[in-house]
């Protein structure tokens, strides 16, 4: 029974892998620890990406946290400042918030959409925290007692705040207005980033050499990798719509401008809502091409053997036969590279239901 179930999903899966992928389509931030450049991961092609450096000096925190409310990534400093940071994602710069008064230890970072609160774990004095995301000051909640907490995360399918102790290889719900842990029932590997993934209902758990996904039902393991080298973690899902236009953040060509038509009349992946050069108006007849407006091709014809469409007419093709042949070949290793893509998120996601199809009871 379980191969003829699995046949179907492989078959559904062959048929529809563009559209399955957007159901994945999240990003994991994380930071390296040894040169400090923001990286991303992908859970379909279990790639890791180089976005760019924070411009900091030393990276020993785990503390990365998402706000998809106002759209910013946050990460903090635990050394000598305990300063508040937010990050560009898309070149890894850092902005200076503000620095967290006499708490210098603060590592783990969760942020929690429902209240809009940042919550960090501060692993010099085991206590929790809420951090003001205007101004970088911190407040302390209550300790954790024994546990000592280095990474956080916000289960927004549970509405739970989660910790992990890295020492006792344990995951705890923690009570956001006491700071009182609740073991869960099962140890999971040592790590010491935490951050959940909203698209898929997974906990993400990181120790600076691998990443792994675990079923919040059961713990079970949903997959490893050892190329995301990161203690932080932060997960962005591709459902998030920062301006309410409509496409989720992942897709949208101005994901802070309203512009739910998309139009990009340049070409260059910016929607013209946000794009610094201004565009052509063209007349009636033409189209932009570049910076210049260009006259509009005719109807489409459908031409017979030895032509082509030139214009409004069909016109008899005087290309040489060898130059045909090779825009031919070019075209065939295009769609050849197109299908090696498709071939590759169709693995990652076969993958993925392979594993919860080998856990089920």
């Amino acid at each position: 029974m379980g191969k003829i179930v699995l046949s179907v999903i492989v078959s559904i899966l062959i048929l529809g892998v563009i559209g399955l992928q957007d159901a994945y389509a999240g990003t994991i931030y994380g930071v390296t620890r040894t040169d400090g450049v923001l990286i991303t991961f992908n859970p379909i092609t279990f790639t890791t990406t180089t976005v760019g450096p924070l411009g900091l000096i030393a990276i020993t925190s785990s503390g990365l946290a998402y706000d998809p409310n106002s759209n910013i990534l946050y990460f903090i400093d635990p050394g000598f400042s305990g300063s508040l940071y937010s990050v560009d994602r898309g070149t890894g710069q850092t902005t200076l918030i503000g620095v967290g008064g006499t708490l210098f230890g603060i590592e783990g970072l969760a942020f929690d959409p429902n209240t809009n609160i940042l919550y960090g774990a501060d692993t010099r004095n085991d206590v929790l925290v809420t951090i003001d995301t205007a101004t970088g000051i911190s407040t302390v909640i209550g300790p954790f007692g024994t546990p000592k907490m280095t990474g956080l995360a916000f289960d927004t399918f549970a509405s739970r705040l989660l910790g992990i102790d890295t020492f006792n290889q344990q995951i705890y719900e923690i009570n956001p207005t006491t700071g009182v842990p609740t073991a869960l029932p099962a140890a999971i590997p040592i790590g010491q980033g935490l951050a959940y993934d909203s698209d898929t209902n997974f906990i993400l758990i990181s120790d600076g050499g691998s990443i792994s996904a675990f079923n919040p039902l059961d713990f079970v393991i949903e997959y490893q990798d050892t190329t995301f080298r990161s203690l932080g973690l932060a997960f962005v899902s591709s459902t998030i719509d920062s301006d309410g236009d409509g496409v989720g953040n992942s897709v949208d060509n101005c994901p802070d401008v309203f512009n739910p038509d998309q139009i990009d009349s340049d070409g260059d992946g910016i929607g013209d809502a946000c794009d610094p050069n201004p565009t052509l108006f063209c007349g009636v007849g033409t189209s932009q091409v570049g910076f210049e407006c260009i006259a509009d091709a005719g109807p489409t014809l459908t031409c017979g053997a030895g032509t082509i469409q030139v214009g409004d007419e069909c016109e008899v093709n005087t290309e040489p036969l060898e130059e045909q042949i090779l825009n031919l070949e070019e075209e065939i290793i295009d769609l050849k590279a197109i299908i090696k893509e498709l071939k590759k998120d169709l693995e990652g996601v076969v993958a993925i239901i392979l594993n919860i199809l080998n856990n089920l009871p």
